[in-house]
């Protein structure tokens, strides 16, 4: 039913590991940067829990 789906779907993952690796790297190896990242994704889930951090 799904068709070619599932392995689409596992060829878009496997493809996308060397860039999250790549910006895993990059936000792990600088503390400026990690914080940075840190206050983003506090802001993403404070709009989906209904805060208004931002």
């Amino acid at each position: 039913m799904l068709g070619q789906f599932p392995e689409s779907i596992n060829k878009a993952i496997i493809e996308s590991m060397d860039i999250h690796s790549e910006m895993a790297s990059k936000i792990l190896s600088n503390e400026l940067i990690a914080k940075g990242f840190a206050g983003l994704m506090f802001d993403v889930l404070m709009r989906g829990m209904g805060g208004d951090r931002v």
